[in-house]
């Protein structure tokens, strides 16, 4: 029984209903859903010595690749383009179903896709053999739009590895959504060092998986300024520090990284910095209490 107000995917902890239903929509299964066979997979084709193959479905097309503007369609009215989504719309974890449901409505994957049941198939398919999800905000937005829907034919909310996926389509697009306002480094010369210029390429970077990258712009800008913030970028995850604060500078310890569990937004305009924060992840940085970044 979902109860009003809270998050959705905390019914049924082992998980088994979820398995059950995603489980019914890969590919080449054969269940049965409510009193009913349920086949889904390729289109058959009867061959000259009427040896039945299995036709493979082309790859799903993007139609529509404008970010700034949404297609037309059924969806339309609560569409958000792609150039104006921003991280602090996007649902986290503390969100209800209907938060995500309403969220994933605003891409239309019907109208922005030729065929996005087999691209979102495809992207359950790598989730549940492998954990992979897609690398792009279209086919990330699609393959949320086809889980609302499927969901709400089912007349049921996500659970189990259901919801797990759901959570973990959210996680990602949040963390490209973030990447995308922010410089990336610049590519590394593995033949010789590489000095970071005293002015970056951007008023932000961002860095990532790369250590390395991260404490050579710390050590080149110590008057600078630096937002810790988790990989998904959630909005209570934010801590603005000094460049120099102990707390975020110099190697980690043995075994643990800067970048890996925690990105590093960095800029040598605090204001600018902050404002990234308001206008992207929709929230005020907090303030480390040891370098006391705020004038």
């Amino acid at each position: 029984m979902h109860i009003p107000g809270t998050a959705f995917g905390q019914q049924d902890p082992t998980g088994t209903k979820g398995r059950r239903r995603l489980a019914t929509h890969v590919p080449g299964s054969r269940s049965r859903q409510r009193g009913r066979s349920v086949v889904s997979g390729p289109a058959e084709a009867t061959g000259a010595e009427g040896t039945v193959h299995m036709a493979a479905r082309s790859d799903p097309v993007l139609r529509w690749k404008d970010p700034s503007r949404s297609p037309a369609g059924d969806f339309f009215p609560c569409a958000v383009p792609n150039g104006q989504l921003r991280v602090h719309a996007i649902p986290d974890r503390s969100d209800t179903w209907d938060a995500v449901s309403s969220f994933s409505l605003s891409y239309d994957g019907y109208a922005y896709w030729d065929d996005v049941s087999e691209l979102a198939t495809r992207s359950i398919r790598g989730w549940t053999r492998a954990h992979t999800l897609p690398d792009s905000i279209d086919e990330l937005r699609a393959c949320l739009f086809y889980e609302q829907r499927r969901w709400h034919h089912f007349g049921e909310e996500p659970n189990g590895r259901g919801g797990q996926y759901i959570w973990a389509l959210l996680c990602a697009l949040r963390t490209l959504v973030a990447a995308r306002t922010v410089s990336p480094p610049p590519p590394v010369d593995h033949l010789a060092p590489h000095p970071v210029s005293d002015t970056p390429p951007g008023p932000i970077r961002s860095f990532l998986d790369d250590d390395a990258g991260y404490l050579a712009w710390a050590s080149a800008h110590t008057d600078g300024f630096v937002v810790n913030a988790d990989r998904a970028t959630s909005p209570n995850s934010l801590m603005l520090h000094r460049a120099t604060c102990i707390c975020i500078v110099g190697p980690a310890g043995s075994g643990r990284t800067r970048t890996a569990n925690y990105r590093k937004v960095c800029a040598t305009d605090l204001a600018a910095l902050v404002d990234w924060c308001r206008s992207d992840i929709g929230a005020d940085p907090g303030c480390c209490r040891h370098c006391h970044p705020w004038p």
